[in-house]
């Protein structure tokens, strides 16, 4: 997506204020151009000794300096603070948006860090180039036409010459800009990477300390800091040049202006006011013509950051994961239909498999690792596209389903579960917000978490720190159990959700799962331990992508095959 595209976007019901922020701009360099021709009324006046002239234009600059510096300017200062905040919030939206849309591997494929990075280099770009267009380009853009129109009107041969000099030098920053545009993106890249980097090493923090890695962690982060800085270096000595050559060539044009005008008054092609204004006014070109680059440049490194957080968060596609049909599941009957799926260039896991599993049936997946176990389950929970076949739930193709919908239907508990860092009542009743404190309560003594939350200082209103690290990992299993529990759906899908429970919590937590009636579910259960699953209703075993056995425990025991193999390796 394009960085202009996207702040127009962003800018949705906003745009009056772009409007009025722009037509004061306009009104401010109107005066900002007026101010030295009252200069040079005052100067002719009292050259000729007109004293009611003098009071004249001395009154209409005071009362034009107040107006440039107590209105217009304000009026713009008004516009900007009331856009700049609501802007940083539509920035905000539209990208988690995206993301939310965005398939699961995009966030296997980048730092949590690296994206916050992004999105506020984003937002900073995004009110940068608002800022430098309309506060600064726009302005600047205007003092300078007016400039040569009035200088037009008192000596057309400055004025060529003059024009002539501004044309140059702006063709020549705008054939500089690609470049420092080129330079910025690149350090805008290289400094999201650091912040990816950063964010690594601080979330596994214990991991570094207990392997006593510090000192690799600290090169890794060198290297890429010092990557930055090797960028940050290009581009700012890239700017040394460019403002070298652009002061070189203020003084050349100061030198032969200043001639020009000794030549013109000698003849008397000028008067006094004149010289004074034509001065004046390539004088304050010139200050205006650098405030000018450095807000091209300023755009441009706005822009930079822009694209390349744009790259970052528009380089993916959907990946044929947006449904648009709501996903009616009542019962819970699943089927996989000659389903095919292989990740990215990697030759395929799943080939024609076909399964169905009706309404109610409590199914345990085992094999060994790599097997396809979780891999399926994330099919049905449509984390990645499938490349041939389809998946039903309740009949309904979940490829046409909206996100929202089947994630409603599919409650599913990962080993490594997903908390906030917020309140357990919080965590519990997440997504549910009319949630009742007793149903929360219910939902917790279902898991078996209530006893260990009432003997916790605040009990239900105690935070679980980031990813819930305040807690031990079978506790923060039994949250997220609960959590299943208080969503409902027909489906629950439990990938080694109850690893890290001893062996009497797991028994209450299977007793629960077991319950029959309102609070039934179809349930697929991966499991390694064994004992997890033999009472399930049903139990499939993968290898290498493939189904290959289906049947009770009791059956796959006497059956020679992969089950009986896992039975007598890991005891029940």
């Amino acid at each position: 997506m394009n960085g202009v595209v996207f702040a127009w976007c962003a800018l949705r019901g906003m745009r009056w204020y772009v409007a009025l922020t722009m037509a004061c701009t306009v009104v401010t360099a109107l005066f900002h151009v007026s101010l030295p021709v009252l200069a040079k009324g005052l100067i002719d006046a009292a050259a000729s000794r007109d004293s009611t002239s003098l009071a004249l234009f001395a009154f209409l600059f005071s009362a034009g300096w107040f107006v440039d510096l107590l209105v217009t300017w304000r009026s713009i200062d008004f516009a900007l603070m009331k856009l700049v905040g609501p802007l940083r919030k539509s920035v905000q939206t539209l990208v988690m948006q995206r993301l939310f849309a965005t398939s699961y591997a995009f966030f296997q494929n980048h730092f949590s860090g690296a994206l916050m990075s992004a999105l506020k280099d984003l937002e900073d770009g995004v009110v940068g180039m608002l800022w430098a267009f309309s506060y600064t380009f726009l302005h600047l853009l205007c003092v300078i036409a007016f400039s040569l129109v009035l200088v037009g009107r008192v000596n057309i041969l400055f004025a060529y010459a003059l024009g002539a000099w501004i044309l140059v030098f702006l063709v020549c920053i705008v054939l500089t800009l690609r470049r420092f545009n080129y330079l910025a993106v690149d350090a805008a890249r290289i400094g999201a990477r650091i912040f990816g980097v950063l964010s690594d090493v601080v979330s596994n923090a214990l991991g570094v300390k207990l392997s006593a890695t510090h000192a690799h962690e600290l090169s890794v982060i060198k290297q890429a800091a010092d990557a930055y800085t090797d960028a940050s270096v290009k581009r700012r000595l890239f700017m040394l040049v460019i403002t070298s050559l652009q002061s070189l060539s203020f003084w050349v044009y100061q030198a032969v202006a200043l001639w020009l005008l000794l030549v013109l008054f000698a003849r008397n092609a000028v008067t006094a006011g004149d010289f004074a204004l034509l001065l004046g006014l390539s004088r304050g070109l010139f200050s205006l013509l650098w405030r000018l680059s450095d807000a091209l440049r300023d755009f441009a490194e706005a822009w930079g950051g822009v694209q390349a957080a744009l790259e970052t968060f528009w380089q993916h596609a959907h990946d044929g994961l947006k449904g648009h049909a709501y996903l009616f599941a009542s019962r819970g009957a699943i089927e996989f239909r000659q389903v095919s799926f292989a990740y990215g260039t990697q030759p395929a896991l799943f080939c024609d498999v076909s399964v169905y599993i009706p309404a109610g049936q409590k199914v345990g997946i085992v094999g060994y690792s790599g097997g396809g176990k979780t891999t399926f389950v994330q099919l049905l929970l449509r984390l990645h596209a499938v490349s041939g076949g389809s998946i039903y739930i309740d009949g309904q193709s979940i490829a046409e389903a909206t996100e929202e919908s089947l994630h409603r239907a599919v409650s599913y508990v990962p080993q490594e579960p997903l908390l906030f860092h917020r309140s357990i009542k919080e965590n519990i009743a997440y997504g549910i917000d009319d949630a009742s404190h007793e149903s929360i309560v219910r939902a917790a003594k279902r898991a078996a978490a209530h006893d260990f939350i009432m003997q916790l200082p605040e009990g239900y209103e105690s935070t679980v720190g980031e990813r819930g690290t305040k807690l031990s990992g079978g506790q923060r299993q039994r949250i997220a159990l609960a959590r299943a529990f208080m969503r409902g759906g027909p489906i629950l899908v439990l990938d080694e959700a109850t690893s890290a429970l001893d062996t009497l919590t797991e028994k209450v937590v299977q007793q629960e799962l077991a319950r029959d009636g309102k609070d039934a579910h179809t349930m697929l259960v991966i499991a390694h331990r064994l004992s997890t699953v033999q009472h399930l209703d049903r139990i499939l075993v993968f290898d290498n992508g493939a189904i290959v056995q289906d049947g009770t425990h009791e059956e796959l025991i006497h059956a020679d095959g992969i089950y009986q193999q896992l039975c007598h390796a890991r005891p029940l």
